[in-house]
């Protein structure tokens, strides 16, 4: 059986490597928190892109609901109703992240 001792330079080397992982970020969000702006800045990017995007296809999912009510000679109003609330998903999405990205900063100021 081993001695409590001989586990110490073990013990104080995981220590220390749990004080760097939790102590840098840390000092870093304390400092000043310009770190976090190109991860803010890309993800505004992606969102303006996936919105664009997502009227386009829902615009697209309408006018296909249209031709098929046309062509059919009835209209599916649940797939019209669905194709409205994924308009719905995709325009109030982005105006969420906005808003928790605004309520972090301002809690951390």
């Amino acid at each position: 059986m081993r001695k409590p001792t001989e586990y110490l330079p073990s013990l104080i080397l995981l220590i220390a490597v749990a004080f760097v992982t939790f102590a840098a970020p840390q000092l870093a969000i304390a400092a000043d928190d310009s770190w976090v702006e190109p991860g803010v800045e890309a993800a505004s990017n992606i969102e303006a892109g996936l919105v664009t995007l997502g009227a386009v296809l829902v615009g697209i999912g309408v006018i296909v609901a249209g031709i098929i009510a046309t062509l059919k000679g009835q209209m599916d109003w649940q797939r019209l109703a669905m194709c409205i609330v994924g308009g719905i998903c995709i325009m109030a999405g982005p105006a969420i992240i906005r808003g928790l990205i605004n309520l972090s900063k301002s809690m951390g100021t």
